[in-house]
């Protein structure tokens, strides 16, 4: 089967796999932001449990310096390395969000020289950047491709004139309505004037609503400062600096939002970029082994490759740690696992119902070969939160095989 064949045939699998299952408790999803420094002139990356009884924000790592205007900064969430992609307004960074490591690492390029980067979004399906600019009276986007590192700007750029004295800072997406949300401010220093303004993601500067939004009061000023997006419960968060509202999206396409409560953050650094981490869960269960047959590999594997999260095109399983040359199949259950019955030299844990397919042979130096079988999500918010049970076999020549431990995961939500 090319590849090809198998992301058509993958990507209506899941759709079908997860039909009308039970659910499944998720880790909670986060908001995850760019803040200014704290106590330095450092830029840092901060979490918060919005959602959870609006929990206290905590610092993850440091990252590039002070944002170089009042409204520049950006963050955005990519589910295909686990990573961020920030910005100080000049600079934009791929980092992990594990670690901080930066992953890729490119100058923003800007169209309207008087203009900064003031917020950004990544296009899961499209595998695309979208980066929002932005200066007194005047917005802009534009995007860059995410086929290479760093990402490679494309010639799709649009501009708009805002009403004077207004400012663009903060960017989400929606990858299921392909719609995208900008705010839109005019400043005030009690009580300024906030909107969030949708386009369809072809024609980005040509705004289908325009909603205003209430503030969070208090010391920082209610400017608004970044947007993130939860497409599965679409879900809104504009962030004001030091404070974060929810935003119900009713029908964006009818300007019908229905604004929650603020959510303080109550911890040093004001946001400057704001994404959404979305909740899911994964564990394994019993161990890998190889027969008789196979050449002695003991670190065997089978992992995840990405975040399972709605649109990311690029999620797949990986086998590695393997015989060079072994054949595998990988089977995907659609539940959660079962209680392992004796299999070959291991167990096996797939619920009943579960779907194999061939997943390619192995490559590499020996005990070192890997192939991977790409599964990407659909942009279908029934499948948020569904559990998954996913487990491989390897044949090596005639006589060996060989069994993986099993991973239990859930779509992303």
């Amino acid at each position: 089967m090319t590849r090809v064949a198998k992301l058509v045939l993958l990507g209506g699998l899941l759709p079908l796999l997860v039909t009308a299952l039970p659910g499944q408790t998720v880790k909670q999803g986060r908001i995850v932001g760019w803040t200014r420094g704290t106590t330095t002139k450092a830029g840092e990356v901060h979490m918060q449990d919005i959602d959870g009884n609006c929990q206290k924000a905590t610092a993850l790592f440091k990252a590039l310096g002070a944002p170089t205007s009042i409204w520049a900064g950006g963050t955005a969430y990519d589910p295909r390395r686990e990573s961020l992609w920030i910005s100080d307004g000049i600079t934009i960074l791929e980092v992990r969000l594990s670690d901080g490591k930066v992953l890729c690492k490119l100058g923003a390029m800007i169209m309207n020289k008087s203009g900064v980067l003031s917020g950004l979004a990544v296009d899961r399906k499209g595998r695309r950047l979208i980066q929002l600019e932005t200066a007194a009276g005047y917005a802009g986007m534009r995007s860059y491709s995410l086929k290479t590192c760093p990402p490679t700007p494309l010639r799709d750029g649009c501009t708009m004139t805002l009403p004077k004295g207004h400012y663009s800072a903060g960017l989400a997406f929606d990858d299921v309505e392909d719609l995208v949300y900008f705010a839109v401010t005019k400043p005030g220093f009690q009580v300024p004037f906030n909107q969030v303004w949708v386009a369809d993601n072809k024609s980005r500067c040509k705004v289908i609503c325009k909603s205003t939004v209430g503030g969070c009061l208090h010391f920082y000023g209610t400017d608004a400062k970044g947007l993130a997006y939860d497409a599965s419960k679409k879900m809104l968060y504009m962030s004001f600096g030091a404070g974060t509202v929810p935003i119900q999206v009713i029908d964006p396409r009818k300007c019908s939002f229905k604004t929650g409560n603020c959510c303080t953050k109550q911890s040093a650094g004001n946001w400057q970029g704001l994404a959404w981490l979305p909740g899911w869960s994964s564990f394994k269960k019993g161990s890998s082994c190889l027969t008789k047959g196979c050449p002695f590999c003991n670190k065997l594997a089978l992992d995840l490759v990405g975040t399972p999260a709605l649109g990311n095109v690029e999620f797949g399983l990986r086998i590695h740690g393997g015989p060079t040359g072994a054949a595998s199949i990988i089977a995907i259950g659609p539940m959660a696992c079962g209680k392992g019955t004796h299999f070959l030299c291991g167990a096996l844990w797939l619920p009943g119902g579960s779907f194999p397919i061939f997943s390619g042979v192995l490559k590499g130096l020996q005990c070192q070969a890997s192939t991977t079988l790409p599964l990407p999500v659909p942009v279908d918010r029934n499948l948020a939160g569904a559990p998954l049970c996913v487990q491989a076999v390897i044949a090596c020549g005639t006589s060996g095989f060989g069994v993986t431990e099993a991973i239990q995961f859930t779509i992303a939500r």
